[in-house]
């Protein structure tokens, strides 16, 4: 294994407590929130004790949280305190007319939407910013150790006994996937573009291979690291020193810079997500 790509799949395990309340927005933030209600309903039918958001007390039967009051519970004010939503909600409401009644029978892109494209009548902003990690899971200091920690109430569902656990545990894993793709996205995006400016680079000297497409919901372009590196090394007149020097300078120059570090803390989070929902 290069050292380049050994370094790929290493930052983000060494990195996975960084930063601190920043969640994905938009179509990513919006996901993120599919995923996590997905969980809290998952808790319902384990039974037991409450995890995911156990302080939120809603209309549903026992006192559980609608989707419309689970994102009024988690929420969390825009960091630099310069944006109108930094004011609370103050009745959320991301379903339509003729939407299912069941938020489980809604296919995981229409809720996805549904979140994403909702705007605040009181802030008139979305609400797909930052979210509280205490109040979504207590004890959790990151937005990347509560995504960490998400999947597992879905992993744990028992899928055969009954329709609303198959149900739940199949959408939940397919939140699960679909959110990892949409991270890996926007991962290889800035992966790209760094690659690009600070190693002086061409965009025909990349090399793509093709990602996973959930749901065709993100379709994922990956960098074929060792293939491009084959590529750009190979008329040069001492290849395997070009190559080294190469690598150390591209590691070197990811593990100082902030959104790298950034984009392989929440790529690790959302592979434990996967793997806590069950997902193969």
């Amino acid at each position: 294994m290069t050292a380049l790509k050994h370094m790929l799949l290493l930052l983000p395990l060494l990195l996975i407590r960084y930063s601190s309340y920043v969640a994905g927005y938009g179509t990513r933030g919006a996901q993120e929130r599919v995923l996590y209600y997905y969980a809290y309903l998952a808790e319902e039918l384990l039974g037991g004790t409450y995890t995911v958001a156990p302080g939120c007390v809603g209309r549903r039967p026992g006192g559980r949280c609608n989707l419309n009051e689970f994102l009024e519970h988690i929420w969390y004010p825009y960091e630099d305190g310069t944006r109108k939503d930094d004011t609370p909600p103050k009745k959320i409401s991301v379903f339509k007319k003729n939407d299912p009644k069941d938020f489980t029978k809604m296919s995981i892109l229409q809720a996805q939407a549904r979140i994403s494209n909702y705007i605040d009548p009181v802030t008139d902003e979305r609400i797909t910013w930052n979210i509280d990690p205490q109040k979504l899971l207590p004890g959790s200091s990151t937005f990347q150790e509560v995504l960490s920690k998400i999947g597992a109430p879905i992993g744990a569902l028992d899928e055969t006994k009954s329709d609303d656990a198959k149900r739940i545990k199949q959408n939940g894993q397919d939140a699960a996937r679909l959110l990892k793709d949409l991270r890996e996205s926007d991962a290889q995006s800035f992966l790209r573009n760094f690659i690009l400016k600070d190693m002086n680079m061409g965009k025909g000297d990349l090399i793509m291979r093709p990602g996973r497409n959930t749901l065709n919901g993100a379709k994922v372009d990956l960098i074929d690291v060792d293939a491009t590196i084959n590529s750009y090394t190979v008329d040069h007149e001492n290849p395997l020193l070009f190559r080294t020097e190469f690598e150390q300078s591209l590691v070197e120059a990811m593990r100082t810079n902030e959104k790298a570090r950034e984009h392989a803390a929440v790529i690790a989070a959302a592979d434990e997500a996967e793997r806590g929902a069950g997902c193969k």
